[in-house]
């Protein structure tokens, strides 16, 4: 039982120290912006140096990156980390997390500079890792109609015209098309 004890307050202990509000901030207020800045700063030079993400390293960077966002919606900061917590969630195969993420970027930042990709990108994860073709087909038609004349909507087109289409049947079509 005593070693049950240390145990479980050693893996509180370890927690808390990962968390960079536990010791700088009093339950019930608000987080030090530069702190949490600072901290994903750090988090994001981890990764390129590490070169590669796992999933607890895109986990802590997501929850660095929304915890900026809900203390600080309106710093010009929020919608880029937004934007990428939903991109490593996509990359980390969190889809629901993703396209959530993806649809808050649009509903709270409609003129970011990425809005239209974020939309894009939910169809791109109804397609490719939920393989729901519909919503896919939906997503992509949003796209086409909100940012007309876009490069991104060229690519929605195109993606509709491939949903479902196995990469043989793409390989094929496009040496059919070069063969003409």
């Amino acid at each position: 039982m005593k070693t049950l004890f240390t145990i479980m307050a050693l893996a509180i202990l370890a927690c808390s120290c990962n968390d960079p509000k536990s010791s700088t901030t009093k339950p019930g207020t608000k987080p030090d912006r530069d702190t949490l800045i600072h901290h994903i700063q750090i988090l994001e030079q981890k990764l390129r140096s590490d070169q590669t993400i796992n999933h607890q390293q895109g986990a802590e960077m997501v929850t660095a990156y929304l915890d900026f966002f809900n203390n600080y919606p309106d710093d010009a900061y929020a919608s880029d980390y937004l934007y990428k917590a939903a991109d490593i969630s996509m990359n980390l195969n969190e889809s629901a997390t993703a396209i959530d993420l993806f649809k808050r970027v649009i509903e709270f930042y409609p003129k970011h500079k990425k809005a239209d990709f974020a939309l894009f990108l939910q169809g791109f994860i109804y397609e490719n890792q939920l393989k729901d073709m519909v919503h896919a087909k939906e997503i992509y038609t949003q796209v086409i109609l909100q940012y007309p004349n876009t490069k991104i909507a060229d690519d929605s087109k195109a993606s509709i015209n491939n949903l479902g289409k196995s990469d043989e049947e793409l390989i094929r079509e496009f040496e059919q098309k070069n063969r003409k």
